[in-house]
This record gives C-alpha cells, structure tokens and sequence, in this order.
C-alpha cells in the first residue's frame, strides 16, 4: 500500500514512456519509479513530482535528438531503396514517371484554366458588392434575356434606395475609329460616368480617378494605346479624334486591362459625350440611350432582396404596362463571366460547364496514369515477396513496410511533377492557341500554383500507392517461405484485370466523344442552311447614316466591277445576339395576347440574293420614295406562320402597338438559318427600312478575291473616307457561333489521344511483364510444337476479353454523354452504330498492336534460351 502511494502520477508516467520508447521503456520507467518512491519517503511527495517532472524536461533534447537521427536514418534508407528500385526497373520505372509526368502536366494546365476562369473580376475591391442589372421580357410564349438598361435607370436607382451607394453607366459603340494625325485605327472604346473608377478598380498610372473624366471631352487611355499612337512623347493633354463626330483630350493613362476582366477597353471617355453620337432627332431623349448598368450596394445588403423592389420601381418610372413586360434583375459581378449568355454583353463570355468538362478529363487522364503505375506495380508483387519477407523476419512491422512503399511512390510522384513543369511550359502554348486564353506558369507570383503543386502530388501518390502498399505489405514471413500465396495473387489478378478494363472503358468514352464532336461539328459547318453564303462579303456600314441614303448609287458601282456579282443590304448580322424582339398582336387577338417575334430588316432584293424561296405571295415593292416613310407589307418565314396557327397567311395582319401601326402579310418564305444550329428556326417577320442598312452583303466570284476586295477597299475610301473598312466572310461568320464547341471537340481529342498514349503504355509493361511471368511455358508450348500466332492468342486472349467487357460497359455510358451533348443542338448528327463501332476499333487496334508487339517478341525467341536457366 505504501509503495502503490508513492508511485509517480500516471500521466506523468505516460509522457515519459513517450519520451523514452526508442530505448527499453520498461527498464528506464522502473528505475525512475524506484527514484521517486525515494524522493517522496525523504523529501515528500510534492517534491518527488517536481523531481521527477524536472527529469521529464531533461530527457527531450535526447528525446529528440534521437527521433531525429532514427526518422533521417529510416527514411535515408528507404530514400536509397526507391532509387534503386527505379534504377533496376528502368521499363517499369519509364511507363510509370512518362504517365504521371503526363497527368499531372494536363492536370497544371487545366488548373490553370479554371483559375483564370473562377477568377474572372475579382481584382476589383469591392467586387463582392458590385452587380449589373439585367432583364427579362415577356411574351405571350416566350422570354428573351437582355443586359440593356437605359441611361435614366442609374441616377434613379441612386436616389431612390440608400443601399445603392454608386452607380455607372457603361456604353460601348462597334467600330469607332480613332484618330490622331495621320494615324487611325478601329479601338476599342467604351463611354462611361466618372463615378467609374468609385466602383471598379483598374489602376491609374496617371491621373487622379475622381478628375480624369470630370470636365467634357475627357478621355483615359491605357498604356498600350497610348504608347501605339504616341510613343515616347507624353500623352497627357495631347487631342484626339472620334469617329469625326468628338474631340477628347487625354486626361489619364490607366494600366492596360487584366485579361480576366468580362470587358475590355482601351479607351474610355465621359458617357455625357456619347450625345454626340446620339442626335435626338435620330434616337429619342438622352435618358432612353440604351447602356449597361452596374451598381455598387453596401455590404449589409442582399442583392436578391434588392430584385424585390425593382418591380415597384420600375412601376413608378415606366409604367403598369412595362412592369407587367419587363422584369429587372441584378447579377453578381464575378458570376458574369460563366453564368451569363444576355443579349447584347459587353465581352464574350464563357460557361462553367467547359471548367466542369477540362476538369474532368484531367481527373480521367490522371487516374489512367495513376491505375498504371497500380497495375505495374502490383503486378510485380513476386518480385518483392522474399524482400518483403526479410524485412518482417529482421524485425520490420506492417507500419514499416506501408511507409517504404508510400515512400517510394512519393518519390515517383514527386520526380514527375518536376517533370510534368517542364512539360506544362510546353504543352502551355499549344493549349493558348485552341482555348484562346494567354495563360502562364508564373510559379513565383502565383502562390495558388503551390498549393495546386502539393495536392496533385498527394492525390497521385495516395491513389496509386495505397493498393500496392497495402498488398505488399500484408504478406506474413511465413507464407512468403511456405510459398503460400494463392489468394492474395487471386485478389490482385482480379483488382488488376478490373484497373485494365476500366482504362480501356474510359478511352473509349472519350475517343467516342472525340469522333461525335468533330462529326457534329462537321455536319453544322456543311448543312444547308437554306441561303447561299459561299463568297459572300458582310461588310459593315451602320456607322454611317448618309452610306443608307446612297445606297443604291453604291450598289450600282460594285455591280460595275466584273467580279462582284450581287449587293444586297440588312439591319442585322447572321448569329445569335444581334436580332431584335417586338410584341406584334396577330389579327384576331387582342393586346393582352400579343407574341414576341424576332424582326428583321432587310432589303428589298434580299431573298433574292440568298437565293430564299417564296412558299407564297410575293416579295417587297419597292421602297416609297420618300426616305420618312415606311413600308406597311412585311413577310413571314414559315416558323412564324406556325406560330401564329395561320393556314393562308397572306393578305393577314399583325399590329404593332408601339408603333401604333398595322402591317399586312404579303409573302412567306422557306425556313432559313439566320441563328447557330444550337437552335431551331425561330419565327421571324421581315420588313423592308430602307434607313435600318446596318450591314451590305456584297456576293464575289472565286477569280481574284484579293483585287476585288482591294477594289472595295478604295471605293469605301470615296463613300466614307472616316471610316475604316470592315468586313468579315459571312461562312467565316457562321463558323464563329460555333467557336466554344469547335475548342471543346479540340481539346477532346487530344485528351483522348493521350489517355489512349497512357492506356497503351499500361498494356505495353503489363504485356511484357506477362511475357516474362510465362517465358517457360512459352519455352515448352514452342518445344512441343506451337507456333508464334499461337502463342500471341495466347498471351492476347486475357486482354482481349477484358477488350470485350470494357465495350459493354463503356459503350453505353459514350451513349447517354453524347445524346446530352447533343441536345444543346436543334439540328444534329444521329448516333450511328458505326461511330461506336470506329471508336472501338481504334481502341482494338491500338492495344492489340500494343500487346502483340511482347506477344511476338517472347514467342519468336529461342526456347532453349527459356528453358536453360534451370
């Protein structure tokens, strides 16, 4: 009872068996015991316990001086034991660096990527409280998305609701040329109020923000512009001209525009002036001018509780009428960029869906390099069992060993991300080039890049070493020395053989996907969209009012020139954005049911440059002389007579109550493509405006492309002389709809060739190690007569079964992700049996030429050479 008294505490026991269990625990706790029952029976037990923690703290610098020195020893050893397992299996070793070098090189590439798409606005400081407003108008049958607002909303909303700290108002003309002696150039400029830079932040190399766009004709240029029109000299006061129309002075240079900004600019002048460009006369009122709005709220403030009172205020300023159309909305500043498709946007913007697709593919090449190393490496299992059977007899436990063999995958891991660096800096370039972004692997200012560094590695080493580690390490000595091994190589064949199909399943995904995407997109550039519109020049020429009023003397002149064909003229442009919606009330119906129906302006001898039939009635007279007037005779395609359930829509009328005005149907013409083939035909009514000629389609012949538009190119120069030429191809114009889908189908293929490049350098090692495992029984069958294509089935056999269970998994799955692809077009490729057919024959070629290559090699060898070793 005495002694029991006198013991040590026992967490004080507990940390000192801690401290001491890399000597004999045991021996050394029984002699501090015996030390403090002293202590305490001369000098008290209060005394004793001080002692014996004072002997605590002396034992730590031993402590860990010895941990050091026995974890740097451990890990020393096995450090020089996965070198050496590297350097004595250099095939091996090859496959499984080159794989993980090129996962993890795509996975730093597509890391890349998404950074700068998730990071889309957020240098600005108060981004988190900036939104824009949107809206929404109603139909009857429909709703159609806009980021218009108009120039009254912004001070309104300021006055009316405290939470609106700031507000500003951002414009942005097409085409606008700047000029400064002799230099001109088409720019990049948008209009907006001086409380600008009170809401974003882009830096001011020069200039104070609350002044550079303070007084009229103010103008701050970034320092790119400026160094393209100036030089060297100071741009600070220098004259600038716009579009003929504005003088602005230089007030300001800013820092040129973070590429993952939603808009750019390279000029920017006070909203107030865009007046100049916005005669009354022509538009309307000034506070009607149609801009982006974009609100700073303070930070108490919730922005969809905000969109609640947007109805009430929308109903004071314009209207029961408008409120009960249009529907207003904010949207978060740093979700534009991937959640916003409106019409008329500031910049091209982009989807979170290809962030969630790259992503994807990085993960699926990642983990088909990771199930290679798994598959080689458990597929050696033999060659380490005696190691590993030493190793427990001389001591070693389970913790050890799983150590060692994470070790060693760590290292492999760690060897192929300096690689895949290297590798990335390569791959970065030809990746810009499809994507269209301008990324860079700043590893010194991007600390994010580390973090991306250190959870790649670990996921590559914990994927692909847990397996091996685990397997390995679980063998006991004495059935390594019995030979007793049967089921766990039972279970590793197994694991092995599921890894393998599954590389071949998630190839054949992706090689499907790769063969539907560039057949679709095949289809979309070649099907007939129901015009002409090979060498069909879009030539823009809304930017001058007067070039309308002439436009039959300017048609009259190109015709003159042998080459040019046909001219023809409209108010809008072949794609998804630039078509215009008004509420027309068909006959029969009443206000309340009116039916938003895109419009069209376009020339009087427009379907017939295209070459579009009429179903029925006739085309447009021609126009009224007098340019004030306009016509009452519109024509339909055949989508908008379904739409308005019209059996004989000829002699019908639809009223516009805008405009007050009726119009009457004098034509129908055959469905045309004037949109992406993401959708179908949309039900649209045609008039004729001779003062809405936005845009002159010029038709040439294939002889001389280049002198006829050279010839083009100096007639502009005679009609307006302000102005630059701009044109585009209306083919290379329809292409562009297609742009983000024609990247996709890109960066599918070539992620599928390297997961096929992996797959087959998996079954390149697998079928060699295969060869070796069975050189004597290749020695015998080859004594006893068979020949080389026996022996390649042979060998080829387990892998081709695997071929066939992989097609029933993968095939279906290839299936279902393409048909949802798919949808995102109205007019699209069928799923042929032959595409999944190709895709697995590719997939068969490749791993069977792969295998046959070891097959062959093995069988064509001498037997003698097999069979002598013993």
């Amino acid at each position: 009872m005495k002694n029991t008294i006198h013991k040590p505490p026992v967490l004080s026991r507990l940390v000192l068996s801690f401290l001491v269990n890399h000597k004999h625990p045991e021996t050394v706790l029984a002699d501090f015991d015996e030390q403090f029952c002293r202590k305490s029976r001369e000098k008290g037990r209060f005394t004793a316990i001080l002692w014996f923690w004072l002997q605590i703290v002396t034992t730590i610098p031993s402590f860990v001086n010895n941990s050091i020195y026995w974890s740097f020893t451990m890990y020393r050893s096995y450090f020089k034991i996965a070198l050496r397992v590297i350097k004595k299996n250099k095939i091996y070793s090859f496959i499984n660096i080159f794989g993980l070098s090129v996962g993890i090189a795509c996975s730093i590439v597509i890391f890349l990527f998404v950074q700068d798409e998730l990071t889309f606005d957020t240098f600005h400081e108060n981004a988190d409280n900036i939104y824009r407003v949107a809206q929404e108008r109603k139909g009857a049958i429909n709703v159609s998305g806009t980021a218009i607002t108009f120039a009254w909303m912004a001070p309104s909303l300021v006055m009316d609701y405290p939470e609106v700290l700031d507000a500003v108002r951002i414009y942005r003309p097409v085409d606008i040329v700047l000029s400064y002696d002799e230099k001109r150039f088409n720019e990049n400029i948008i209009f907006a109020d001086d409380t600008f830079f009170d809401i974003f932040t882009f830096p001011l190399l020069r200039g104070d923000k609350s002044e550079v766009l303070k007084n009229p004709g103010s103008a701050v240029m970034t320092e790119s512009l400026a160094r393209k029109y100036f030089g060297f000299e100071d741009p600070i006061g220098k004259l600038l001209n716009i579009d003929s129309k504005l003088d602005v002075i230089v007030t300001g240079i800013l820092k040129d525009i973070p590429r993952n900004s939603h808009f750019t600019f390279e000029i920017l002048v006070r909203f107030e002036d865009y007046i100049h460009f916005h005669p009354e006369e022509n538009y309307g009122p000034f506070e009607n001018v149609q801009c982006k709005t974009y609100l700073l709220l303070d930070n108490n403030s919730s922005y969809k509780e905000f969109d609640e009172k947007l109805p009430e205020f929308l109903l004071k300023y314009r209207g029961e009428a408008s409120a009960q159309r249009t529907r207003y909305y904010l949207q978060p500043l740093t979700s534009i960029h991937l959640n916003s498709d409106l019409f008329s946007e500031l910049g091209e913007n982009s989807s979170i869906m290809y962030s969630y697709i790259l992503s994807g593919l990085a993960l699926l090449i990642l983990i088909i390099a990771c199930i290679n190393y798994i598959n080689l490496t458990t597929a050696r299992v033999s060659r380490r069992i005696k190691e590993v059977g030493i190793r427990k007899v001389a001591g070693a436990n389970r913790k050890q060993l799983v150590l060692q063999f994470f070790g060693e995958t760590f290292l492999m891991a760690f060897i192929s991300l300096v690689l895949a660096v290297g590798l990335a800096y390569v791959l970065l370039p030809y990746f810009n080039n499809i994507s269209g972004k301008d990324l860079s692997l700043n590893i010194i200012e991007n600390m994010q890049l580390y973090l991306a560094f250190v959870c790649i590695t670990l996921f590559v080493g914990l994927i692909s070493g847990v397996l091996p580690a685990f397997t390995i390490s679980s063998f006991q000595p004495v059935d390594v020395i019995k030979g007793k091994l049967k089921r766990t190589s039972i279970v590793g064949t197994v694991l092995r053989k599921g890894l393998v199909m599954s590389q071949f399943a998630l190839s054949l995904i992706l090689i499907t996907g790769s063969i539907i995407a560039f057949t679709q997109l095949d289809y979309v550039r070649n099907r007939n969209l129901g015009i002409d519109k090979d060498l069909v020049l879009v030539v823009t020429a809304w930017k001058d009012h007067t070039l309308t009023q002439r436009f039959d003397t300017i048609k009259n002149e190109l015709l003159q020139y042998p080459n040019i064909l046909k001219v023809s003229r409209s108010g809008w442009m072949f794609d998804d954005k630039s078509i215009n919606k008004r509420s027309y009330v068909p006959e029969g119906l009443t206000e309340e049911e009116s039916i938003l129906i895109p419009f069209s302006e376009v020339g009087e001898d427009f379907f017939g440059f295209f070459d579009i039939q009429f179903i029925e009635g006739r085309n447009f007279l021609p126009p009224p002389p007098n340019p004030l007037s306009r016509s009452n005779e519109r024509i339909i395609n055949e989508s908008a007579a379904r739409q308005l359930n019209w059996e004989f829509p000829v002699g019908k009328q639809i009223y516009y109550p805008s405009f007050d005005e009726t119009y009457t149907i004098v034509g129908v013409v055959k469905d045309f493509n004037i949109r992406s083939l993401h959708e179908e035909i949309k039900p649209t009514v045609f008039e004729i405006d001779p003062n809405s000629s936005a845009y002159f389609y010029v038709k040439i012949s294939p002889e001389d492309i280049a002198g006829t538009i050279a010839f083009i190119e100096s007639k502009w120069q005679t009609y307006s002389p302000q102005l630059i030429l701009q044109y585009t191809f209306l083919d290379d114009q329809i292409a562009s709809l297609y742009q983000e889908e024609q990247k996709a189908g890109k960066i599918v293929g070539y992620a599928a060739f390297i997961a096929i490049l992996l797959a087959a350098l998996g079954l390149f090692g697998l079928s060699t190690f295969t060869a070796e495992q069975r050189i004597k029984e290749i020695g015998i069958r080859k004594t006893l007569g068979a020949t080389v294509p026996n022996i390649v089935l042979l060998l080829s056999r387990d892998f081709m079964k695997l071929f066939v269970i992989a097609n029933i998994v993968a095939l279906p799955v290839a299936f279902i992700v393409s048909e949802n692809w798919l949808r995102n077009f109205a007019y699209r490729i069928s799923l042929d049996w032959w595409i999944f057919a190709l895709a697995a024959s590719i997939i068969f070629a490749i791993s069977f030429i792969t295998i046959s290559y070891q097959s062959i090699k093995a069988a064509s060898a001498n037997p003698v050479e097999a069979l002598k070793y013993e």
